[in-house]
């Protein structure tokens, strides 16, 4: 059984990290591939670049972090069914999934928590990062409380249309 302390703050950061990108996303059109982004001001753009940084820096949490106790393997029982579940939610080999969890690391190393030398920056695609987070928040949900997870799923969609919807009003 895991600490209901850990579980709040999985949920936590699994929440924070949807929403963040959600607000990200809404400044692209809904998509992470717009061709231009919709914002028109100075504020809207350091606001959508903050977005962007912090949803990475939850999900890092979520899945890189191995000594924090919210990282995914130290919270979920089933580690393997946990991994095989998630290779095949983002339908990737292990290889492709360890390639991008270090994408994801170097961004935020090299860009969120320190400005590297780097001339510019590699923004990591995020579709994974959003399917991996909705994944491990189902699976703790099912592990934890399964008589939850339907409206969890339920209200999973709804916050994120809503969340684009209220960020688009200000884009």
């Amino acid at each position: 059984m895991l600490d209901s302390l850990v579980f709040d703050r999985v949920q936590i950061l699994c929440t924070n990290c949807l929403r963040n990108l959600a607000y990200f996303r809404a400044g692209r059109a809904g998509s992470f591939g717009a061709p231009a982004p919709l914002y028109k001001t100075e504020f809207l753009m350091a606001a959508n670049s903050n977005f962007l940084d912090m949803g990475v820096l939850e999900w890092r949490k979520l899945f890189k972090d191995k000594d924090g106790r919210q990282y995914w393997k130290n919270a979920i029982s089933d580690v393997s069914g946990f991994q095989a579940g998630l290779l095949a939610r983002l339908n990737c080999t292990q290889v492709d999934y360890n390639l991008y969890v270090q994408d994801v690391a170097k961004y935020c190393d090299r860009a969120v928590a320190h400005l590297d030398k780097d001339k510019a920056f590699v923004v990591p695609i995020l579709n994974w990062a959003i399917e991996s987070t909705k994944f491990y928040l189902t699976k703790l949900y099912e592990q934890e409380k399964p008589t939850d997870l339907p409206q969890l799923l339920t209200e999973l969609e709804a916050f994120e249309t809503a969340w684009l919807k209220e960020a688009s009003q200000y884009y």
